[in-house]
């Protein structure tokens, strides 16, 4: 049972991915070396299709030339999992964490990472649920929310990502997390109500903390250096323009 602790909330509203990545991976380093504590990013990302370590060029239905004319990043990143993309509108939860600290297995925190976007679906009266199509959650035979990670010397980062309110044509542009004939919806189109991403931060915060047992104190990257630890490299650095 894991035991309640605090987290740091950086919300980053909306940023580039490369930017974002860089973040994790500076804090990644202090976290396996145990001078910070877990810490959680949201984000929302500008317009990109970002290939996972497992992904497959042929998912992507659409050449770079297209992809440019409409001003879409693609880029390959280390993350679990195939293609998939983000955008204005779809949360993208960052937890920074030890598995080891929380007594997690890897199967145990996708699961959980899971239970997040459910219990976020269900404050809106979305019915979601898993699927044996694959990781993430779904609603009414469409794809939801996806979960890809990364998991070094026991630390996670990447992690989950929510569509809220998001224009969903660039999914028909791609074979989503490699899945054929499978469509990508909203908690917006599913509800038929209008979603806020600021509301549906709300309702995912909650969800973490009542998923993981935590607490949450909400941090500025500009005036927070993650850790009184001395050894703590500067994570403060204005990273993002």
């Amino acid at each position: 049972m894991m035991m309640h602790t605090n987290w740091l909330l950086l919300d980053l509203q909306q940023s580039g991915y490369q930017s974002v990545l860089e973040l994790q991976e500076q804090i990644l380093v202090d976290k396996i070396a145990r001078h910070i504590e877990n810490v959680l990013i949201l984000v929302e990302h500008e317009p990109i299709f970002t290939l996972g370590n497992h992904s497959n060029t042929a998912n992507l239905k659409v050449n770079k030339r297209f992809l440019e004319a409409r001003n879409v990043e693609l880029l390959q990143t280390n993350r679990g999992g195939d293609i998939t993309y983000h955008g204005p509108g779809q949360i993208v939860a960052y937890p920074i964490l030890s598995l080891q600290e929380l007594s997690l297995s890897v199967p145990s925190y996708v699961n959980l990472l899971e239970e997040v976007m459910l219990q976020t679906a269900g404050q809106f009266n979305v019915n979601a649920y898993r699927s044996i199509k694959g990781k993430g959650v779904w609603c009414q035979k469409k794809k939801l929310g996806s979960v890809g990670i990364r998991v070094k010397r026991w630390v996670s980062y990447h992690g989950l990502a929510l569509n809220i309110n998001m224009d969903l044509t660039p999914f028909s542009w791609i074979n989503p997390c490699g899945l054929t004939g499978t469509g990508v919806t909203s908690l917006a189109e599913v509800s038929q109500q209008e979603i806020s991403v600021p509301k549906a931060k709300l309702a995912l915060l909650t969800a973490f903390k009542n998923v993981f047992q935590v607490s949450l104190t909400k941090i500025q990257q500009q005036n927070h250096n993650f850790s009184d630890n001395p050894n703590a490299t500067r994570t403060t650095k204005a990273i993002l323009a």
